[in-house]
């Protein structure tokens, strides 16, 4: 069975986002990580663009401005991508330099943090994101979504 994908329209309205609001902010370089497409084409979201999708808008919700709020889901949903089955992610800022996310249970005790360095940098900030949870909650959504709409792959 192939995995199930969502296109823009459909993306948007599960994550809370205007489709054109998205739209402007691909086009303004503010969300980096959105899927590929081709004119005359929809983008299709995977589970974990949904979840990149939906911290964007959970992040400017918060007051976070688009341009970081991108950085920061995209950074997240790769951490995320690559351990699909870490429940919390954290996103890691350091001192100097460019923030990175691994899973919360890789980050040191916090007793550590004084001698850990990520690319001779030392943390500033940590905040953790409840990945696991939205995944739940994205998988029961998008499998509502199928219920009610189908699946665009089955022609």
């Amino acid at each position: 069975m192939a995995e199930t994908k969502l296109t823009t329209q459909r993306a948007c309205k599960l994550a809370g986002l205007h489709r054109d609001r998205f739209n402007e902010h691909v086009h303004a370089d503010h969300y980096p990580c959105a899927p590929k497409t081709v004119p005359g084409r929809s983008r299709l979201f995977d589970a974990n663009d949904l979840l990149a999708l939906l911290l964007f808008r959970k992040l400017m919700d918060d007051g976070v401005d688009a341009k970081n709020a991108g950085e920061i889901a995209c950074t997240v949903m790769e951490a995320a991508r690559q351990a699909p089955s870490a429940r919390c992610v954290a996103f890691v800022q350091p001192v100097l330099g460019s923030a990175l996310a691994m899973p919360a249970d890789e980050l040191p005790d916090v007793s550590a943090w004084d001698d850990w360095l990520h690319n001779g940098c030392d943390i500033e900030k940590v905040t953790i994101f409840r990945v696991g949870k939205w995944r739940d909650q994205i998988a029961h959504q998008m499998d509502d979504d199928l219920l009610i709409v189908g699946d665009p792959s089955e022609g």
